[in-house]
């Protein structure tokens, strides 16, 4: 896959710096998988100049993870999630039928950079958190889209654990930045999302 050339170096240039920041302060840290899926539409629904596109599925999302832990009850975790995002773009013809139906998918990655917190343990082990930081975005097969780069997460969750595998299921919402379009009928992806994760680390 070939992502955006600038904004997505940038992307990764940035996630990663935080990464060896956090690294060289954290105490201990920990790594794993995340997996879930989308609760939102990726697109928004639109019909410019007889052109309609809309979203025509909830995807799925996959990555790795780490997370390092800070003195007290703070953490830093970093995600590289793979999310493919479909749309679909249609004629509209005066009747109202669709026509020349083409379904695209846009390929990206998301970089969460959260702040997590986690309160004490219940009497079965079980953690609440909660989590906030920025988001980062990059893109590619485009398919006349231009997903914006950047946005804010939030999430809150429960941390429990079998045998030394840590096991947090989650939900998490991100505000995304407006997509940059030159065309006024291009697919524009939605900037309020949330998700549906679970991620196993040791």
């Amino acid at each position: 896959m070939k992502l955006r050339s600038r904004s997505s170096q940038v992307v990764f240039a940035f996630a990663l710096g935080i990464l060896c920041a956090a690294s060289g302060s954290a105490q201990r840290f920990s790594f794993g998988i995340v997996g879930g899926g989308s609760l939102t539409n990726d697109f928004v629904d639109q019909t410019v100049e007889s052109i309609r596109t809309y979203s025509t599925a909830k995807d799925y999302i996959v990555g790795p993870m780490v997370a390092f832990a800070l003195p007290g009850s703070l953490s830093i975790e970093i995600d590289a999630l793979y999310r493919p995002t479909n749309f679909t773009f249609a004629v509209v013809f005066p009747d109202g039928t669709l026509g020349s139906v083409s379904p695209s998918t846009v390929i990206t990655w998301e970089v969460p950079v959260l702040a997590e917190y986690k309160f004490k343990a219940s009497a079965h082990a079980i953690r609440p958190l909660v989590e906030l930081g920025p988001s980062f975005r990059a893109s590619g097969n485009l398919n006349g889209s231009s997903p914006s780069v950047y946005g804010v997460s939030a999430g809150a969750g429960i941390e429990g654990h079998f045998w030394k595998l840590r096991v947090t299921p989650q939900l998490r919402y991100t505000r995304w930045a407006a997509d940059h379009v030159n065309i006024p009928w291009a697919a524009r992806t939605k900037q309020d999302q949330l998700e549906l994760l679970v991620s196993l680390s040791f």
